[in-house]
This record gives C-alpha cells, sequence and structure tokens, in this order.
C-alpha cells in the first residue's frame, strides 16, 4: 500500500532529523528551517499568530467560494475549483505566453525581454504527455547560468499563472547570475517572493488587459483572491500538521491511523465550520511532495510568509 511506504518514509525522515539534531546540539526541530530561511522564531510566530487572528477573513473568502458554486461549504478538492461560469474557453499555449509576456512587458521592459527569450530558446518544457510527472518547478545551472522551466500545460487560466510563478524564479535566476555561487544560495523566504511576484504581475496584467474577456479576468480575480485564502488556511495547515507530527515522533513512530486522524483534526482546526462534514483530506500528507524533501524541512511556511 502507498500509505505504509510514505507513512514508513515520513517517521524516517522525521526520526533521522531529531536524532541529527540531537547529536549536533540543535535544541528545536524548527531552529535549522529558520536558519535555512533566514527567519527567527519570533518572527515565524507572529506571523502565525497574525494569520491566526485574522482566520475569519479566509474562512468569509471560502463561504463565498461556496455559496458562488450552489454549495453549503467547500471540501478539500473545492479549494483551487474555478467559479461556475458557463462556456469557459481552454487557452491554447501561444495565447498563454502572450498573455504572461505582455503583463510582464508593462510593469517592467527588461522582464519582457527576458520572458521572450525563454520561448525563443525553448526553456520550457510545458506540453503535458502520458505518464509525465504532475506539478511544475524551475532549476538552473550555477556553470551556465541559465534556468529551465518543467510545468504541465492544459489550457486553464491556472496553467498560465504557474508559467508566470517559474518564470519569476527564472528571472530571479538571471539577475544573480553573476554574483558568487555561495552568494546565489538563496532562503525559501525570498525564492517564492519572485515567483509570487510573477504572478501579481500577471493578474495586474490581465486585468488592465482590454483583449482580455470581462470572464477571464473574473476568474483571474478569483484565482488570486482564492489563492490568498489558501495562503491563509491550506498552507498553515500544512506547517501546524508537520510541527505535530515532530512533535508526536518524539515519542515514536506514527501510524498511518494516526497520520490521517492528524492530518484531518488539523484541516477542521483551520478551516473551521466552512469545511463541509467528510471535506477533509485525511491522506493529503501522503501526495504532498514538501513534506518529503530531505534536504528541507518545514518547505510550507515559506509560501505564507510572501503575504
Amino acid at each position: 500500500m502507498v500509505e505504509d511506504v510514505t507513512a514508513a518514509a515520513l517517521n524516517a525522515i522525521s526520526g533521522t532529523r531529531h536524532t541529527l539534531y540531537s547529536h549536533r546540539g540543535v535544541p528545536h526541530f524548527l531552529d535549522r528551517a529558520l536558519f535555512d530561511s533566514a527567519c527567527s522564531r519570533k518572527t515565524l510566530d507572529a506571523m502565525f499568530e497574525a494569520i491566526r487572528s485574522e482566520r475569519s477573513l479566509a474562512r468569509r473568502i471560502h463561504r463565498v467560494k461556496a455559496e458562488a458554486m450552489g454549495l453549503d461549504g467547500i471540501a478539500w478538492y473545492d479549494l483551487g475549483a474555478p467559479l461556475p461560469f458557463p462556456n469557459q474557453e481552454l487557452l491554447a499555449w501561444d495565447q498563454a505566453k502572450a498573455l504572461v509576456q505582455r503583463a510582464f512587458s508593462r510593469a517592467y521592459p527588461g522582464l519582457g525581454i527576458f520572458q521572450e527569450s525563454l520561448y525563443d530558446k525553448e526553456w520550457i518544457e510545458w506540453e503535458p504527455r502520458e505518464a509525465k510527472r504532475p506539478g511544475a518547478f524551475c532549476t538552473g545551472s550555477l556553470l551556465t547560468g541559465e534556468s529551465r522551466i518543467y510545468m504541465n500545460y492544459n489550457g486553464a487560466l491556472n496553467d498560465v499563472r504557474t508559467l508566470a510563478h517559474e518564470a519569476g524564479h527564472a528571472f530571479h535566476s538571471h539577475v544573480i547570475r553573476d554574483m558568487r555561487a555561495y552568494a546565489q544560495d538563496y532562503p525559501m523566504t525570498l525564492a517564492e517572493s519572485a515567483s509570487t511576484f510573477g504572478e501579481m504581475l500577471l493578474t495586474e496584467g490581465i486585468v488592465n488587459d482590454p483583449d482580455v474577456s470581462d470572464t477571464q479576468k473574473a476568474l483571474m480575480l478569483d484565482i488570486e483572491v482564492g489563492s490568498a485564502a489558501i495562503f491563509l488556511t491550506d498552507i498553515p495547515v500544512r506547517f501546524e500538521f508537520e510541527h505535530a507530527v515532530y512533535e508526536e515522533r518524539k515519542s515514536g513512530e506514527l501510524s498511518v491511523t494516526q497520520l490521517k486522524d492528524l492530518m484531518a483534526e488539523t484541516q477542521r482546526n483551520v478551516f473551521g465550520d466552512v469545511l463541509l462534514p467528510g471535506g477533509e483530506d485525511p491522506y493529503f500528507w501522503a501526495s504532498k511532495l514538501h513534506f518529503y524533501i530531505t534536504g528541507i524541512s518545514f518547505y510550507n511556511f515559506p509560501y505564507t510568509a510572501q503575504l
């Protein structure tokens, strides 16, 4: 069973870190993640306290979204669902490229020129294929000073946003390409600034683009507002779940049932009554790659830090 393998992996990764931190004199399991992110514990605690104090705003956004879909609340699979507009068109890849290109060029011509070079040099692996891994990322080489984007483009406006996100990463690497190697090793809290900034430029560009339909503009605004609500709920769920796992792991390994219950309980606590009964995703821990990256712990909170 996949659940047994992923549970064993999660237990092994967290257990190994506890052991290493103990031998290295690291007082708390968050200390390494905070050091890697160039963030203090005081700052982290203040951020999540601010989020908890305004959690009702995120829940209200989710509730409005549920009402627009004719639902009494949301389930985990509704978080990224688009508004139910009729006849939503899929965008061809060339249309997606043009949307990002225009948005970037209006905001900053240098960024627009760089974006065009990504297209011309075919540095974006975008075509969906059978057995191709889902998701998206940007990677690069210190030797060549070049970046490559990996993604799956299926024609949705959210896919266009993913292109802008990953292009933000690529431009960040392009700007610092001549710096010494160690200076290019930036923390996650900074890495996601460039990518989310790319998303913001795209949103502003689409909203102000006379060639974009009102429906597409409304969908883009929905994605932006919905993403803000996700940053205030779904991302903190990941942090609070992982924090709880590490606390429990001090006493021994966690079973599949414990991990499922812990995830569902965390989701209910964060989302509150806007989450439909049974709308939890108890297996989210088994499907989210971020929990299994051995080189970085607590990968998720830098996304919320961008707010």
